[in-house]
């Protein structure tokens, strides 16, 4: 089925013929608000087709969604009891998709790498249904390049969430074309977005400042970094 953009829209009859997909369509799953006035109607979420399995897909908001700290305190916390885990898994998963889109939704294991230096949780692994991706994750999943970076939708813009004018002077100081950046980049307002990994001793953990394939260290009650989910979904 496909929306009035023509855009395909996920659900069980697509599943189906899950190999009718392909890496970086964009499709349409779940609804969220992004308007900048809250009171408006929410709209259905945009995502990236990342990879496509025998039985699930690798779906990757196309925007920042949201402004949410990756913990609400300054104390240390692993991904598996943060803030921003809760509100994805619970409040976001609630909110975004109906009781029949929330049953396409897999619960996947995710391998949570330390962004530490002297610190070593044990038992950081979790079972999750959305989730930020990994840098890791990163590396592999993100091989079109205008999935690298993300602008912010309204509402996001509205609660303030930190952007970047990428202008000629900062595609060369941050070496974007190492990343394998074009230029078309320049001109661009894109968002700082979080990345999943554990905070380290200095309570800050990983965040994509700009791009997925570039990390930083930033704070983890940071009130202005934005959220672009991730998810699985299949039969």
């Amino acid at each position: 089925m496909n929306n009035q953009n023509g855009i395909k829209q996920i659900n069980g009859e697509v599943l189906d013929r899950i190999t009718d997909l392909k890496e970086g369509e964009i499709v349409t799953f779940g609804s969220y608000m992004q308007d900048e006035d809250p009171s408006k109607e929410s709209k259905p979420i945009e995502w990236i087709v990342l990879s496509v399995e025998e039985n699930r897909v690798l779906l990757f908001s196309r925007y920042v969604l949201d402004v949410v700290p990756y913990h609400k305190d300054k104390r240390y916390r692993p991904w598996k009891s943060c803030t921003i885990r809760k509100w994805l898994n619970k409040d976001f998963y609630k909110k975004a998709f109906t009781d029949s889109e929330r049953r396409l939704i897999r619960e996947t294991n995710l391998k949570n790498e330390d962004f530490i230096y002297f610190f070593n949780p044990a038992n950081t692994d979790t079972k999750d249904r959305i989730f930020p991706l990994s840098k890791e994750e990163l590396k592999f999943c993100i091989h079109v390049k205008g999935e690298r970076y993300a602008e912010a939708t309204p509402f996001a813009l509205k609660k303030g969430v930190t952007t970047h004018l990428v202008d000629e002077e900062l595609y060369d100081k941050l070496n974007m074309s190492e990343d394998g950046v074009d230029r078309d980049v320049i001109g661009l307002t894109v968002t700082e977005w979080w990345v999943r990994s554990n905070a380290d001793g200095w309570k800050t953990v990983d965040h994509a400042w700009i791009f997925g394939a570039r990390g930083g260290a930033k704070t983890i009650y940071d009130g202005k970094t934005g959220v672009r989910p991730a998810l699985y979904v299949g039969r």
